[in-house]
């Protein structure tokens, strides 16, 4: 199987060209998000990550957070209240699953 990043790309570019899940669900593009940190052969330190699929209930059919709003500082496993804009996600991270091709976002 070829590699799903080329030399030098960033995670969104990985997360882009990575395997098209059917349907695309953010829980698919968390995992994927995920394992391609572990691909990278450069060391990075992750400051931030939304486990999606480990969050999630359904509600007529409709997908909800079980957790937000919350965060752990993972030196001191402090965990406080965090607050999220009110206008949902970044459009070009919401739609980086169907963007084969666009340029590079930084993340």
């Amino acid at each position: 199987m070829p590699p799903l990043v080329d030399e030098g790309a960033g995670v969104a570019a990985a997360v882009r060209r990575g395997p098209r899940l059917s349907p695309p669900t953010s829980g698919g593009k968390s995992q994927t998000s995920r394992s391609e940190f572990d691909r990278q052969e450069d060391d990075i330190h992750l400051v931030t990550l939304c486990v999606t699929e480990l969050s999630d209930r359904e509600e007529n059919e409709k997908h909800f957070p079980i957790i937000y709003g919350i965060a752990v500082n993972v030196n001191t496993a402090e965990i406080y209240r965090v607050s999220l804009p009110d206008r949902g996600l970044e459009e070009e991270l919401h739609a980086v699953g169907a963007l084969p091709g666009g340029p590079m976002i930084s993340i």
